[in-house]
């Protein structure tokens, strides 16, 4: 038995590669969601798969989360985050960022702790982390304040090559040609950009 450790179980990302491995002989798959009590984790429960819950604010719990994964499944959400009650009272309430910037800040720490805790994760035979092309900071779209979700991305690739190198090296980065949450508010945000 091998275990699959999937993050954002409930998403379309997270869901195909759920449903890609319900059937696989030897598989055992780990949802970690924000949301364990919606209709969707529960239907996950009843095909067999272990849901937990996960904020990705603790390292700790991260780790506890990952415990004995072979496989992850991972990604970041620039928008989940930018629609979090939490980021908008930071800025609401003094914060010297915008609310995108906040954001793309916390976006930023969520990948970097996701990546610490593979790392650490003995027996961790493949991560698989969605991501987005890199886009050079001079592109016109990548001045955009919706481009921050680029630069998160970017920052987690650098990171993961100079500081992980060991888990870099059983990293594949999957790059789909649009997040298909996003895709609508992606090509409203494109659109405004090069006009």
């Amino acid at each position: 038995m091998y275990l699959v450790v999937i993050i954002g179980i409930n998403g379309r990302q997270g869901s195909s590669v759920a449903e890609a491995f319900m059937d696989v002989p030897g598989a055992r798959i780990r949802g970690l969601t924000s949301s364990p009590k919606c209709a969707a984790s529960e239907r996950w429960k009843q095909m067999g798969v272990e849901i937990r819950e996960e904020t990705f604010g603790d390292m700790e719990h991260i780790k506890k989360s990952f415990e004995g994964a072979t496989f992850i499944f991972a990604m970041t959400s620039y928008h989940q985050l930018l629609q979090d009650r939490r980021s908008k009272l930071a800025c609401e309430v003094g914060s010297v960022f915008s609310v995108y910037d906040f954001a793309m800040r916390r976006e930023d720490n969520v990948g970097r702790m996701l990546l610490d805790a593979a790392a650490a994760t003995p027996g961790l035979q493949r991560l698989v982390m969605s991501t987005l092309p890199v886009v050079n900071p001079g592109n016109k779209y990548a001045s955009h304040t919706a481009g921050a979700t680029y630069h998160a991305k970017r920052h987690h690739i650098r990171y993961m090559a100079s500081c992980l190198p060991a888990l870099a090296a059983k990293t594949i980065l999957v790059k789909p040609c649009m997040r298909m949450e996003d895709y609508r508010a992606t090509l409203r945000m494109v659109s405004s950009a090069c006009v």
